[in-house]
């Protein structure tokens, strides 16, 4: 986990804005179809259902020998969407499921966007490329007389830029991981605009993407011809989420 010193880290967060992106709109409605999740052994198939969205802990289901397993379209291209609400541990659950996939050797690329904290508080994100490592400051703290790009946030155009690059020169890969899709992204049409190309395109055995609760039915709206499956992640299954991706893996990997 990256920490730096919050002024120091702002400073630097600031520096790397030469321009600003546009204020955030006001959102738009979303779709009303929604999934419902249905825990089976150790798979979880998706239904359409309306209006509502039930997401199931999976720490709590049981297995129902009667529910209909849901077949993908492509049985080689299937997409987790991780789900929880902010600061509950979707991108260390991620950082613990990249750890398995290298001892596993299999292969994975995307971002993945890195809280920096200080005394506790989240103070900026880290944009990290998991082809190479390498890091840049994606947001810091809106500052006083800065206007927001969404919540308290204030993006850097030049990292955003530097994401959606990698993101349209992603080869193929055992895994596609992107954390996260956002606001930005779904309801406002900027940020990292290139996410949804790239899933739809990929050629991953898997492609993971985390997002908030609250923009599911957008999210799945928008991948209607990708196959889902959507992992609730809670404080008392977290620790068994990064295990549970690896098997999602390790079934993709050998069918």
């Amino acid at each position: 986990m990256y920490t730096a010193t919050g002024q120091a880290s702002l400073t630097i967060a600031r520096a790397e804005a030469e321009t600003l992106l546009p204020p955030a709109r006001s959102t738009g409605s979303i779709g009303k179809e929604s999934l419902v999740v249905i825990f089976h052994s150790t798979r979880l198939f998706p239904i359409r259902r309306q209006p509502f969205l039930l997401l199931y802990k999976i720490m709590e289901i049981k297995s129902d020998t009667n529910t209909t397993q849901y077949t993908p379209r492509n049985p080689h291209h299937e997409c987790i969407l991780l789900s929880s609400p902010s600061g509950m541990g979707k991108t260390s659950a991620c950082q613990r499921f990249i750890h398995l996939t290298k001892q596993a050797n299999f292969n994975v690329q995307g971002l993945l966007s890195i809280p920096v904290f200080e005394r506790h508080q989240k103070i900026a994100i880290r944009l990290r490329d998991l082809s190479t490592n390498e890091e840049r400051f994606l947001a810091y703290l809106a500052q006083h007389g800065e206007n927001p790009n969404v919540g308290p946030w204030r993006f850097i155009p030049k990292t955003v830029a530097w994401g959606n690059t990698i993101l349209t020169h992603i080869s193929s890969n055992d895994v596609l991981l992107i954390d996260e899709i956002g606001p930005l992204e779904l309801l406002q049409g900027e940020g990292l605009t290139e996410i949804l190309p790239a899933i739809r395109v990929s050629k991953a055995k898997l492609s993971i993407l985390t997002v908030r609760p609250m923009l599911i039915d957008a999210l799945v709206d928008q991948l209607k011809e990708i196959p889902c499956r959507i992992l609730q992640l809670t404080e008392e299954n977290r620790e068994q989420i990064p295990h549970l991706l690896l098997n999602f893996l390790a079934e993709e990997n050998i069918q």
